[in-house]
């Protein structure tokens, strides 16, 4: 109980912190909807596990791209609402992000010797997980998940593409972002895309160094090359390689 007080009260901090990043853009906060911008929504808030922030594994935060879909027509998504569709969904039903979520938690968070056994296997994530891999302790519990550009094209179904990855605002979308980690207070930050190791991300990445966090370029789980978990979890980039 008594962890999961500590991730509720996360919550309200970071839920505090967005509406007032609302406010000033103008945002209807149930609706996620803007007179700035007619074809596009605020997606939702941030995935926070149950168990983010608890004594053992490091609180990891996973940054991806965009969120790719509308998964909530007509509405933001709330905190409560994304956790469940995350952590309470049966593996063998993820998409191939959150199956390579799944195994890079394993690597990043949990603290134990599963790694070692599941580091090599030669099939996708998301097969692994669809052949009945499962662990007694969910390892999507002990992070946090966020994207980078926090807008999606309403209606939106196809997940493939670009067109979602802008800002209305860049300047204050990026102190949203930069506030967000601050507030999480991660111990290693990964981002989920090579596209965080191009140059227009140095300052996102700077600003994670200057909060004293480790941090990680991955490739994208649903990368069309993509491996098995250690391909998929190898570092392209690091705070100590820049």
């Amino acid at each position: 109980m008594a962890i999961e007080a500590a991730a509720a009260a996360g919550r309200e901090v970071l839920e505090a912190l967005y509406r007032r990043f609302f406010r000033d853009m103008g945002i209807d906060p149930e609706t996620g909807t803007t007179p700035r911008q007619a074809a596009r929504k605020f997606a939702t808030y941030p995935y926070i596990g149950s168990r983010y922030g608890s004594t053992g594994p490091r609180k990891l935060l996973i940054v991806g791209l965009d969120i790719g879909s509308d998964e909530t027509p007509g509405r933001l998504q709330h905190f409560e609402e994304r956790r469940r569709a995350i952590e309470l969904r049966p593996l063998p039903e993820h998409n191939a992000h959150i199956a390579g979520t799944y195994f890079t938690a394993l690597r990043y968070a949990c603290i134990g010797e599963e790694w070692g056994r599941i580091r090599d296997r030669d099939q996708t994530c998301q097969s692994i997980l669809k052949g009945g891999y499962a662990l007694s302790c969910n390892p999507l519990s002990y992070i946090a998940l966020t994207n980078f550009y926090k807008w999606v094209t309403k209606g939106r179904r196809n997940k493939g593409g670009p067109q979602d990855r802008l800002h209305i605002d860049r300047g204050r979308e990026t102190v949203l972002f930069v506030d967000e980690v601050r507030l999480l207070a991660p111990d290693i930050v990964l981002f989920q895309s090579a596209d965080f190791e191009k140059p227009r991300f140095r300052q996102v990445r700077h600003s994670i160094d200057q909060l004293g966090v480790e941090w990680h370029v991955l490739v994208h789980p649903s990368w069309p090359h993509r491996g098995g978990p250690e391909a998929i979890t190898t570092p392209r980039l690091s705070s100590t390689s820049e």
